[in-house]
């Protein structure tokens, strides 16, 4: 888990941010997939299978 004030600070970088919410329903935590829409270098994964319980 990362904070957004780190996360934002990070993305200032000239670098690929890649941020794994593959447990995100289970953090209490918003989900920052709308910011790639913002920063091109951040990519969000989810995972499907989780997401619809597949083992």
């Amino acid at each position: 888990i990362i904070s957004d004030e780190i996360l934002l600070k990070v993305l200032e970088l000239p670098i690929l941010v890649v941020l794994d919410e593959a447990y995100i329903e289970f953090s209490g935590l918003e989900s920052r997939l709308q910011w790639v829409k913002k920063y091109e270098n951040l990519i969000v994964l989810r995972t499907f299978s989780k997401r619809v319980g597949i083992l």
